[in-house]
């Protein structure tokens, strides 16, 4: 079982990232878009990393799942096209 904690969100400042914050991102043109600033603790380590967002109350909580898995994809052939390589002929890894 991972560690489990709890970070209250404090009002933050659209465009800048301070750890556990969130702000609206338009309250005109993009209603319900938040950026919200996890903290580093939380994507430091493991295989996924979940938020579950509160919202006022008597709505239904948001959970959010981050992958945090990575390895090497060789890619060779995208849509049926042959990718070009790197100079050394061998394909990019994404």
């Amino acid at each position: 079982m991972s560690a489990v904690s709890t970070q209250l969100l404090a009002p933050g400042t659209l465009g800048t990232w301070a750890t556990s914050s969130m702000v609206q991102a338009s309250s005109s043109v993009a209603l319900g878009m938040y950026q919200i600033s996890l903290p580093n603790g939380m994507l430091a380590s493991g295989d996924h990393a979940t938020a579950l967002l509160y919202g006022a109350p008597g709505t239904a909580p948001v959970p959010i799942t981050i992958d945090l898995t990575t390895y090497a994809v060789n890619v060779k052939q995208i849509n049926g096209v042959a990718i070009v390589g790197n100079g050394a002929g061998t394909p990019f890894n994404v």
